[in-house]
């Protein structure tokens, strides 16, 4: 009785801010909220406290990056995340917009959305507070929130669903408490049959909306602070990679002469559409080759986050079965002046792969063997090669992953003359996945 109770006045107290977002419904969907998304992302965090999970800021090239929003379109934002995000999908994305980009930049973050549920299916991470994800549109605000303490991992799907619809709720009257509504926008793409499990509809269940007590802790500066000091390391790495390149200037030197016949090769590539260089790279591979689907205009756009009206021509292909294997080329002739921009957009989904391989152990060592070339107006990435014996041990298997990649190069660089690698291998956290640098005693 006293839980039924709870539930009639969270009712009624939710039906009295619905009733005051009446007035908004007929302004036009527009509001007299003034707050900066900061603020709004500080209300929130504080009327959530421990339903509150996100611990690192966002920054604005993640959030122009990864969502593909266009900045110069937003007034003001704030993101959130978790620091171990492959582990825990906690988000928080608040935007103040301007005049007409609300419903695009909804439309951004719904693909990211999607992104992020496909892989919480795929290995059932956190899915039930995933599919509680909430989308709101208030006028010139949009927010991707995904939510919530996290549940206990020992409870069935239906008991766990129950507990995220509970936090979910939670979600929805601190946003009504600040904006009078809050509909939920999101839309759930259907399961594709893996079993992962599905949406439990919660909405007339016996939930207690209550907020917990503003026990709001402090941000953690020292979790934020350890990933910008990831950052310094990874720029390290770079650094120390380009005090080696700079040593091998003699051995640089001795290939010039190779290198300058090799000129010709050059020039007649110039002339190659994208996909005339995939299709000659899938000739060169042959069974080396095995990515099997074409990717879409709109995947090029909205995944890699690239200007498609600054490249003249593109091709792209991945594997069927992308989040157990890992297989794409990726291949772009550009506008002058675009070709770095394209390269570190691509670099930044290649580094995405690399987390996700190395936190599952997914066909790791083939991944960590990507090729980036840039070659003039010429951009590609390419994680392509026959997969290794998964029975051998780590080492045999990055060096037959090794084999492959030097196929890659044979094969790029009969067209371009050269095989410069430009890719960036991510620092490793912690987790204590390694890697295996065979680039000696191949042949190729």
């Amino acid at each position: 009785m006293k839980r039924i109770l709870t539930f009639l006045l969270a009712l009624s107290l939710a039906l009295s801010l619905t009733a005051c977002g009446g007035k908004a419904d007929d302004n036009k969907g527009k509001t007299d909220v003034t707050m900066s998304a900061q603020e709004i992302l500080d209300t929130l965090k504080e009327k959530l406290g421990d339903s509150f999970e996100c611990d690192v800021d966002g920054t604005e090239d993640s959030v122009s990056g990864y969502w593909g929003l266009d900045m110069r379109q937003v007034e003001s934002w704030a993101a959130m995340s978790h620091s171990n995000s492959a582990l825990d999908p906690s988000t928080a994305v608040i935007l103040q917009v301007k005049d007409g980009y609300a419903q695009d930049a909804a439309a951004l973050l719904q693909t990211g959305y999607e992104q992020t549920l496909s892989y919480s299916r795929m290995y059932n991470m956190d899915l039930q507070k995933v599919l509680q994800a909430r989308l709101f549109v208030n006028g010139n605000y949009v927010a991707l929130l995904i939510l919530g303490a996290a549940g206990d991992w020992e409870l069935s799907d239906e008991e766990q669903a129950k507990f995220a619809a509970g936090e979910a709720v939670k979600v929805d009257a601190a946003w009504s408490g600040i904006f009078g509504s809050a509909e939920n926008v999101i839309v759930i793409p259907e399961d594709d049959g893996s079993g992962s499990g599905g949406f439990f509809d919660m909405t007339v269940e016996d939930i207690d909306p209550e907020l917990p007590d503003g026990s709001n802790d402090p941000q953690n500066d020292s979790q934020k602070d350890s990933a910008d000091s990831a950052k310094s390391d990874s720029s390290n790495q770079n650094s120390k990679k380009n005090t080696a390149d700079s040593g091998n200037s003699k051995k640089d030197d001795a290939k010039r002469d190779t290198e300058k016949k090799d000129t010709g090769k050059k020039d007649a590539a110039q002339d190659l559409s994208a996909n005339d260089v995939l299709a000659s790279l899938k000739t060169s591979l042959g069974s080396s080759y095995t990515s099997d689907t074409a990717e879409t205009e709109a995947r090029m756009s909205g995944y890699y986050c690239l200007d498609m009206s600054r490249i003249e021509s593109w091709a792209a292909e991945s594997n069927a079965s992308s989040s157990l294997n890992a297989d794409c080329a990726v291949v772009l002739k550009v506008k002058d002046g675009y070709a770095q921009d394209a390269a570190a957009l691509l670099q930044q989904s290649f580094d995405q792969v690399v987390s996700y391989a190395r936190m599952y152990d997914m066909d790791l060592q083939r991944v960590l063997q990507g090729r980036l070339y840039i070659s003039g107006n010429y951009v590609a990435l390419i994680l392509e090669g026959a997969k290794p014996d998964g029975s051998a041990s780590a080492e045999e298997q990055a060096k037959f992953a090794a084999g492959e990649a030097a196929k890659v190069d044979a094969a790029w660089k009969a067209l371009f003359g050269s095989a410069s690698n430009a890719i960036v291998i991510p620092a490793e956290s912690a987790s204590g996945n390694n890697g295996f640098d065979m680039s000696d005693g191949l042949e190729g």
